[in-house]
């Protein structure tokens, strides 16, 4: 048995019903179509299209990339935002568990929490026992306009706890 072939060729297909008219055609410069080819006026195509869908899909594939590269940009914005200003938290945290050691030792510590964070500090700011903390970032690309962020932050000691340091009575 020959492995259920029966013998019989199958049967070819047309290059024409596959590739359309031109495959028959013999050689033809670029930009030549046959008369019945042609439209009503003489021009190209057989309906007197030029390519003009051509463009129009370009047009629409450009747009939608560069829709799809602001959204990135945006989104890219959105996550910068929410990092600064998570720094900025930690960096007021840090500075308020610090600043038993002086306002300098905390806003060193803050300092560093935010370069940690890769963000600058802009201001750390001693109001009592509380530290107000300001931060900053720079994105190397993006949207113009959205590539600086900010962030800041209070931290200090709960409403009616009293600061180790602070020495007055209850």
């Amino acid at each position: 048995m020959n492995g259920g072939w029966s013998g019989r060729r199958k049967p070819s297909l047309d290059p024409c019903a596959v590739f359309g008219k031109w495959a028959s055609g013999g050689r033809r410069s670029a930009g030549q179509l046959p008369a019945e080819d042609r439209g009503p006026d003489g021009e190209q195509g057989p309906d007197g299209d030029r390519g003009s869908g051509t463009v129009v899909g370009a047009v629409l594939v450009v747009a939608l990339l560069t829709l799809f590269w602001t959204g990135v940009q945006f989104g890219a914005t959105v996550v910068a935002g929410h990092r600064v200003r998570a720094a900025a938290d930690l960096a007021a945290l840090a500075a308020a568990s610090y600043a038993s050691r002086g306002e300098r030792a905390a806003c060193d510590r803050a300092e560093w929490v935010v370069r940690g964070m890769d963000a600058t500090l802009l201001s750390c700011e001693r109001n009592g026992a509380r530290f107000r903390v300001r931060t900053e970032a720079v994105r190397e690309s993006g949207i113009p306009g959205s590539r600086r962020v900010t962030g800041r932050a209070l931290a200090g000691p709960a409403h009616g706890e009293r600061h180790h340091s602070d020495h007055s009575s209850r």
